[in-house]
């Protein structure tokens, strides 16, 4: 496999990776003599295109597509030394990693301040679980393909509900890993050998994909394994946590295909994740003042299996799919606290399973009516999902050896969501209209989706919640969209979009009970939860010319009925217990701008050929317009900027990027005052060589300026005298190294 080394990723372009705002470069490219962003039809348009099908579930080139969107591919992966997920996204505005402290690690995505479970994140077309938390000893997140296995990711900015139904209605990111025919040209065989060592988390790893391709069957093997070990923070905290990861990945592909354009293609993926802790940063404080160790064995297991298969005759495609992933997470804690009357120590255990099964399928048809060219398409699907969770602990006297199973007035085993069976299916129709001149398409869209969710017979959550019923609904509801795209050259388009989603109730926020007296702390079921739903609106522009490009756009979306999860009520005016309940807000209000600018230097002058520059950037800001309280997932104004260079050989390229990002406050909600999350600047530099056209070596330092910093995703929930903020800082300045061997 050859494969040169590829830099700068940018959202919507064949540089891809950055998505975001670029007025300076931008404007000194359209400011250049003869070299306008709209010239004309021919070469000087960009040379690739690449093909996208997150935005209309069928093939189209960015420059067809209404909206943003975001392509990353494996060189973006391979270039940007990427180990986890939160460097696969560091140059990426708009798009934020949310963690739940440094044992769980990134857990999700937030896409223009929405986040959690409100985006849709598939694996080869199979749904990843979703998150869920359940105080300070349970965070179950979402964990997405091993990075080297990565082949491409799209990712839909804003409202889709109309294509992909009511899990989608923050976006979605779709993860598509390696096929046979990605590594073997042809017939033959061929191989893929990778290795990266990052000093961040003194992490390793290693990853080997072979492939065999002959005229109608190809197959694919890959294996993984990373290993790491406690994080380079650059707050120093003074008592460090100590984290010890593993995780070990393999994918299968077998693909059968003919002649005539049928495909059938059989994947199984799997993963390990083990993790063991030391909580240093927390002892001796707050609800851990008596506690001397507290230690984790956290391990996830997720295994996906999936059969699709495609067929195209003439103007007429049809695809269907079914799938089954399952994802086992248990997390144990030790938590020994010796500096009580009587020294104890508290054993616990939190167990979530999900299983996700489904069936899909979808025809479309071009055709030609009244002067206009039709890409008809219909598509069904039907899912199952299945949600197990529970939580238990024993406390042990460490002097008289005595245990019971009653722990800070919880009495255990219990479940804090009952057992949970959800259905969910959906019918779509949609009409790509292309006019005759070529210059306008239409993209109109209509889902239809009816939800279920039933409640089995659960005595630990009955015991649990002893004076409430478990709640259980149907709800159905319709998502239109409407784009239009205006294409007046092939270097320039214009667009504009109205889109509506909706969101069930999830299980988790209507039956969610926790309890525990010792500290007056209840979560209460909020059975009367409303669906959530969208309204947005978004305009934008692309133009691309002699290696230039721009792309901009502005939203503007308003959500009814917005879920908070666990939103404080206050005091128990009779008891004093502080309550939490998962709450509609009455409206809420997201609206940004996207920029996204790069150009060759050789445009100014033609000394400055070997180098490109780029500039990204992202704002939001969020309202809940009950309250006029900001919404605290959107986080603040963040920017990109990048300078490449390649020698003329292009056997050697450095990459300069910085990374910028407005400090920003949480609202005061009268409860608590929050740490404000300070704005920072972080510089990066990466170095690659092309040894052979079989072998590429890379070197990267990372924030060489060693400052220090925090991701707004992490930290911005914190209180601000929380004694874990030092240990949530991210990385200092780190070195990461790595090759890719094709054979």
């Amino acid at each position: 496999m050859n494969k040169a080394w590829h830099v700068s990723p940018v959202g919507n372009h064949p540089i891809r990776g950055f998505s975001g705002a670029a007025t300076a470069i931008a404007a000194m490219v359209m400011a250049l003599p003869g070299h306008g962003l709209a010239q004309g039809d021919g070469a000087d348009i960009l040379a690739l295109d690449p093909v996208v099908v997150v935005s209309t579930r069928s093939p189209r080139p960015v420059s067809e597509v209404v909206g943003m969107v975001t392509v990353l591919d494996d060189t973006d992966v391979e270039a940007g030394m990427v180990s986890d997920e939160a460097s696969l996204w560091r140059y990426i505005p708009g798009i934020q990693v949310e963690s739940s402290g440094s044992r769980f690690a990134a857990r999700s995505l937030s896409i223009r301040g929405i986040g959690g479970n409100r985006v849709l994140m598939e694996l080869d077309g199979i749904p990843i679980q979703e998150r869920l938390a359940v105080g300070a000893f349970g965070y179950a997140g979402r964990s997405g393909a091993e990075m080297d296995f990565i082949r491409r990711i799209e990712v839909l900015r804003g409202p889709a509900s109309s294509l992909y139904g009511s899990r989608a209605i923050g976006g979605v990111v779709a993860i598509s890993t390696y096929d046979p025919g990605d590594l073997v040209t042809g017939a033959g065989a061929a191989g893929l050998w990778r290795g990266i060592h990052a000093s961040d988390w003194d992490s390793t790893g290693s990853s080997l994909l072979g492939a065999w391709q002959g005229e109608s069957a190809g197959l694919l093997l890959g294996g993984s394994y990373r290993q790491g070990h406690e994080a380079d923070r650059s707050a120093d905290p003074p008592n460090p946590d100590r984290l010890d990861r593993d995780r070990a990945a393999m994918l299968a592909k077998l693909m059968l295909q003919d002649d005539d354009d049928r495909r059938l293609r059989f994947t199984l993926d799997a993963d390990r994740d083990e993790t063991t802790s030391e909580m240093n940063s927390i002892l001796g404080q707050g609800r851990f003042a008596s506690t001397t160790r507290l230690s984790g064995d956290d391990r996830a297991t997720r295994t996906g299996i999936a059969l699709d298969g495609h067929r195209t005759q003439g103007d007429f495609l049809a695809e269907g799919a079914v799938f089954l992933r399952e994802t086992r997470t248990r997390q144990d804690t030790a938590d020994l606290r010796e500096n009580l009357a009587r020294p104890v120590c508290i054993d616990r255990e939190f167990s979530y399973d999900t299983t996700i099964s489904g069936i899909r399928g979808r025809v479309s048809r071009e055709f030609e009516l009244g002067g206009f060219r039709h890409r008809l398409m219909f598509g069904a699907e039907h899912g199952r999902s299945r949600l197990e969770q529970s939580r238990d602990a024993l406390q042990t006297g460490l002097l008289d050896g005595q245990s019971t199973n009653v722990v800070l007035g919880e009495q255990f085993p219990l479940r804090d969501v009952p057992v949970t069976d959800s259905q969910e299916t959906g019918i779509f129709l949609q009409d790509e209209i292309d006019s005759a001149s070529g210059h306008w398409t239409l993209i109109p869209s209509l889902r239809f989706d009816r939800t279920r969710i039933r409640v089995r017979d659960d005595e630990g959550w009955r015991q649990a919640n002893p004076t409430a019923e478990p709640a259980e609904l149907t709800v159905s509801d319709v998502s239109p969209r409407l784009g239009v795209l205006w294409r007046p050259s092939r270097s320039f388009q214009a667009w504009g979009q109205f889109a509506s989603g909706f969101r069930a109730p999830p299980p988790e926020d209507l039956n969610i009970g926790l309890d525990i007296p010792l500290f007056r702390i209840r979560a209460l079921p909020n059975p009367d939860l409303n669906s959530e739903s969208s309204i947005g609106w978004e305009l934008g522009v692309r133009a691309s010319a002699r290696g230039a490009w721009l792309s901009a756009a502005a939203f503007w979306t308003d959500y009814e009925d917005f879920i908070v999860s666990l939103a404080p009520l206050g005091p128990d005016p009779a008891t004093g217990t502080l309550l939490f309940q998962s709450q509609n807000l009455d409206r809420a209000r997201i609206r940004g701008i996207e920029l996204e600018a790069g150009a060759p230097l050789g445009l100014v002058a033609p000394a400055l050929n070997p180098f490109t520059a780029g500039i990204s950037g992202y704002w939001a800001e969020g309202e809940d317009r009950r309250t006029g309280a900001d919404l605290d997932d959107v986080g603040p104004l963040a920017a990109v900027l990048f300078l490449d260079w390649a020698n003329a050989a292009a056997d050697w390229e450095l990459r300069l990027s910085g990374t910028f990002t407005r400090g920003k406050l949480r609202d005061d909600d009268g409860i608590q005052e929050y740490f404000r999350v300070p704005g920072h600047g972080i510089l990066d530099l990466t170095a690659a060589w092309r040894a052979t056209d079989r072998l590429t070596l890379r070197a990267g330092v990372f924030n060489l300026a060693d400052k220090t910093w925090w991701r707004w995703g992490e930290v911005r929930r914190m209180p601000a005298d929380d004694p874990l903020i030092p240990a949530l800082s991210a990385p200092g300045r780190s070195f990461s190294l790595s090759f890719n061997l094709g054979f």
